[in-house]
C-alpha cells in the first residue's frame, strides 16, 4: 500500500532518472518532442499521483515551494529551455522534498495504514544475546518502553526505544563470527580518509542503514533511524526548544509499532 513517504521516495527516484536523461543530451536546449513529453509526464505524475498522497499528511502550506518548482518546470516546456535550467529545477525539487522528508517524517510515516498494533509482550532475546543477564536487561528495557507508551510519556518512550534498537543492532554485530561485511558496507560511516569508523563512533541511523544493506531490516523501516535519532536528541531541553517541535503520545505509539517490527526482524536468525 503506497503512503505519503513512499510517494516522496517515488518522486525522488523519478526526478533522478529525469536528471540523468536530460544530462545525456548533446544540445544546449531541450527541444525534442520525446524529452519534452517525459518532462511533462514527470510533472503530471507528481500532480495527479504522488501529491494527493502527500497532501493529507503535511498540508497545502508545506507543498507551496515544491508545487511552484514543478509548475516552473512545466512552464519551461513551452519555451526553448536549457538543459542546465531543467537540471537545476530537478535538483531544487529534490532538495525541497528531502527537507520535507526530514522535517515532517512523523506525519509522512504516520500516514501509512500498514502500521498495525501488535503484541507488547517481550520476545525472547536468546537468539541475539547469549548472556542471561543481558537477556533480562533487554526484557526490562522492552517493558519500560511499553510502560512509557502506555502512560503517555512520548519523549521517554522514544529515547528508550532508540536505545533498545541500538542495543540489539550492536548485539547482532557482536554475535557475528565475521564482522567484515559490516565494516565494508557502503552505508558504514567513514572518516575523511575514507576509513570506516569504529563501531563506538556510529550513530543509530548508521547502524540501521547498514542493517538494511545487509538485509537484516526491510526498506520499509530504514528511515525510522533518522527519526528516532532526531527525537532522542530532545532529551536535551535546549534541542527541543531550538527546533520548536514536540513528540505527541500518538507519535510515540506509531514509532513503537514500527520499532517492534524492526526488533522482530533483528531477532530472526
Amino acid at each position: 500500500m503506497t503512503n505519503a513517504h513512499d510517494a516522496i521516495e517515488a518522486t525522488l527516484g523519478e526526478l533522478e532518472r529525469l536528471r540523468r536523461l536530460i544530462s545525456k543530451g548533446r544540445s544546449k536546449q531541450v527541444s525534442s518532442a520525446s524529452e519534452i513529453d517525459i518532462i511533462k509526464a514527470n510533472v503530471q505524475t507528481w500532480l495527479s499521483v504522488h501529491r494527493p498522497l502527500v497532501l493529507p499528511a503535511v498540508g497545502e502550506s508545506a507543498l507551496i515551494e515544491i508545487d511552484a518548482a514543478f509548475k516552473q518546470t512545466l512552464a519551461a516546456t513551452h519555451h526553448s529551455t536549457s538543459r542546465t535550467r531543467y537540471i537545476g529545477l530537478a535538483k531544487d525539487i529534490k532538495r525541497l522534498l528531502s527537507a520535507l522528508q526530514s522535517e515532517r517524517a512523523i506525519e509522512l510515516m504516520g500516514s501509512s495504514k500498514q502500521v498495525v498494533a501488535t503484541s507488547d509482550a517481550a520476545p525472547s532475546f536468546a537468539s541475539i544475546a547469549v548472556d542471561v543477564e543481558m537477556q533480562k536487561l533487554l526484557t526490562n528495557r522492552w517493558n519500560e518502553c511499553v510502560a512509557c507508551v502506555g502512560y503517555g510519556l512520548p519523549l521517554s518512550a522514544t529515547v528508550m526505544l532508540g536505545g533498545l534498537i541500538e542495543a540489539l543492532l550492536v548485539a547482532r554485530i557482536n554475535g557475528l563470527t565475521d564482522q567484515s561485511p559490516v565494516h565494508k558496507a557502503t552505508a558504514a560511516p567513514k572518516d575523511k580518509a575514507g576509513k570506516t569508523l569504529a563501531l563506538r563512533d556510529w550513530g543509530l541511523s548508521n547502524y540501521i542503514d547498514v542493517a538494511n544493506e545487509l538485509g537484516w531490516i526491510s526498506d520499509t523501516y530504514k528511515d525510522v533511524g533518522a527519526i528516532l535519532r532526531d527525537y532522542r536528541n530532545y532529551i536535551h531541553p535546549y534541542k527541543e526548544y531550538q527546533h520548536r517541535k514536540t513528540i505527541s503520545p500518538g507519535d510515540a505509539t506509531m514509532l513503537w509499532e514500527i520499532g517492534k517490527s524492526i526488533m522482530n526482524q533483528l531477532l530472526k536468525p
